[in-house]
């Protein structure tokens, strides 16, 4: 089964070792608790200073998860935590002779799924438990009635993904964090597109929690949307490139049957795993599936609409740098025209200045939309592929 589930005995059910290899050297320290609440569970993350054992024991009477990090140590920082979002009540860090445990104290039967992360990209390795969420019959209900929404539209479906979130922030620069900034943006567009009679919008995230890029695929191919937009801002080491870029998948997107594309789908699928998911037959479908030559051909035509769009002002706030090609992950296996959006350089002083103001984001927001109204204008689906939906 996916996640691990109490059972309402007192006894402890399930012990599972953590994949990380204990310390050589010097104790490991538990740095940081951190957890970010989504629409579906609930995810603490443990930063610890190195890769270090963990075990992770479910007790009921009162409900518990408990992580055990034996001959580990916590920073004088690391505290107990209140959350209350219906999943976890409160978040105990206890300092023991043996280690560190971190307690999850929780109000019924929960299931969860653990996975360590080794350390990448300036983030240190880290422990992840995802607690499920149990969704109220009202919560239900609403999500029902937004499928059915989408699945009831008569025009087009536009997928917008905001990059990143939660417990991954993605370039941060002068106080500014990529995420949030996504999702501000996200939210500005899609109601862009809903002014556009014959236009519906669904957001991939909705929120500060992380969304692992298969998921983001899956979703997207789960509301038959038309086309997929991903947004981003930029960071850079050199502080003076500046400007708006958009990516569309690189040719060596498309698969062929070799060595190296093997390779490539095995690595994905360790990846995969290796973050707790299962690859089953959806996922299959988004490594395996050859890229559409004509998806591609239509992803290139909605991005030069976008540009064209981008560039109708005489002075934009942020200019038009480029339309690039490459293979973002993201954006492999989505069988519509996709798009990839940086807004600008967050670690450009003067781009960030103006990225951060509601007035810049509702003109690319606005810009953007102008772009794919355009190009759905100028290059509606064939008519083969018009009754898909």
């Amino acid at each position: 089964m996916f996640y691990r589930r109490f059972a309402a005995a007192a006894a402890i059910l399930c012990l599972a070792s953590g994949a990380f290899s204990p310390a050589a050297s010097a104790p490991v320290t538990v740095r940081d608790v951190r957890f970010w609440t989504a629409p579906d569970y609930t995810r603490v993350v443990i930063d610890v200073s190195g890769q270090t054992s963990y075990s992770v024991r479910s007790i009921a009477g009162p409900h518990r998860v408990v992580i055990e990090l034996p001959a580990c140590a916590a920073a004088k920082s690391v505290g107990n935590q209140a959350v209350g979002d219906g999943v976890i009540e409160r978040i105990r860090v206890n300092r023991l002779k043996t280690g560190v445990q971190v307690v999850l104290d929780v109000p019924r039967e929960t299931e969860f799924k653990h996975f360590p992360l080794r350390a990448e990209q300036g983030r240190p390795d880290r422990i992840v438990i995802d607690l499920a969420r149990t969704l109220s019959g009202a919560e239900v209900e609403k999500r029902a009635a937004e499928k059915r929404r989408v699945a009831e539209s008569s025009g087009y479906v536009i997928a917008i993904d905001a990059g990143h979130g939660g417990d991954a922030p993605g370039a941060v620069h002068h106080g500014i964090h990529e995420k949030t900034l996504n999702l501000r943006l996200a939210r500005m567009l899609k109601e862009e597109i809903e002014r556009r009679k014959g236009y519906t919008a669904v957001l991939i995230r909705d929120g500060d929690y992380d969304v692992v890029w298969y998921k983001r695929v899956l979703k997207a191919r789960e509301h038959n949307a038309d086309a997929f937009v991903s947004l981003h801002f930029n960071g850079a080491r050199d502080s003076r490139l500046s400007g708006i870029e958009l990516y569309i998948i690189s040719p060596e997107g498309v698969v062929d049957e070799n060595a190296e594309a093997v390779a490539e789908r095995e690595h994905l699928m360790q990846e995969v795993q290796g973050q707790g998911g299962v690859v089953n037959g959806d996922l299959e479908s988004i490594l395996f599936d050859v890229t559409r030559t004509n998806t591609m051909q239509r992803s290139a035509l909605l991005t030069e609409e976008v540009a064209r769009a981008l560039k109708k002002e005489k002075d934009p706030p942020i200019p038009f740098r480029a339309i690039r090609q490459r293979n973002f992950v993201v954006l492999r296996g989505i069988s519509m025209p996709s798009i990839l959006v940086e807004g600008g350089y967050l670690s450009n002083k003067k781009d960030a200045s103006i990225v951060a103001k509601d007035g810049y984001l509702r003109w690319l927001a606005r810009s953007l939309a102008d772009g794919i109204e355009e190009f759905f204008l100028k290059h509606p689906p064939a008519a083969e592929n018009a009754g898909e939906r």
